[in-house]
């Protein structure tokens, strides 16, 4: 919810077996882990190790391995399930051009992929050891400052889905336009959040419509998605 990029860690038993019987109960306890769950704690010292080694590699990273492709690939493919459990009654109901949300994904597609190609271009051609690059220069000619800013635009990436105002009906607690936890299960994330009219006449505001407030939602996430298009362009 904060426009911070972040990765989720755990270990589970067969893989038809997703879950245990303790699971946020009073008996999921330390002796419960010690001697039932995770014996010697090895699965946990494993999840640990890899924990670790993946914040050395972020530090060592000349550039962060923050894969905007990957992201788009992502984004795409909810979108793609999205529309097809939305489009049809939110055109209908709520007159949404929901094939400009489908375009304007597309076209984020393309320009982080075309952007993710120039940044691996960096990576391969400039692969050099930390000594080296604490020289103002390396041997391309590329200056520290324009890593920092190649780091600073991967960082604030996820920051350009932000609304300041928060998401409707949770105006405090999410603010990211493409994904939040969902309002019904804290186990799943919801795609385009604030476009959900279930229950919405409950939370919205008093003299509005739930029309007005679909509609308002759905051009805050063109903007957002128009905007972010530009700032990727202009990366380019």
């Amino acid at each position: 919810p904060a426009g911070i990029a972040s990765v989720d860690f755990w270990y589970n038993g067969p893989s038809d077996y997703s879950g245990y019987s303790l699971y946020h109960s009073m008996y999921e306890t330390y002796y419960a882990v010690e001697n039932l769950i995770d014996r010697g704690f090895h699965c946990t010292a494993a999840l640990t190790k890899m924990w670790i080694e993946l914040g050395r590699a972020f530090s060592d990273s000349t550039i962060l391995p923050f894969d905007l492709e990957n992201y788009a690939k992502q984004l795409s493919f909810d979108t793609k399930k999205f529309l097809a459990a939305h489009s049809v009654s939110y055109q209908r109901n709520y007159n949404l051009n929901m094939t400009h949300l489908q375009v304007l994904v597309e076209n984020f597609s393309k320009n982080t992929k075309d952007l993710q190609q120039i940044i691996n271009q960096y990576k391969i051609k400039n692969r050099v050891d930390r000594e080296d690059f604490l020289y103002t220069e390396n041997r391309k000619g590329l200056s520290i400052l324009h890593y920092r800013q190649i780091n600073d635009f991967l960082m604030d990436f996820e920051r350009m889905f932000l609304t300041p105002h928060g998401l409707l009906g949770r105006e405090f607690v999410d603010k990211h336009l493409l994904y939040a936890t969902s309002q019904y299960d804290s186990y799943v994330v919801a795609t385009f959040p604030s476009l959900d009219d279930y229950n919405m006449d409950r939370i919205i505001r008093n003299g509005t419509t739930v029309l007005e407030n679909m509609q308002r939602q759905f051009a805050l996430i063109c903007s957002t998605l128009d905007e972010a298009n530009f700032s990727i362009g202009r990366a380019i």
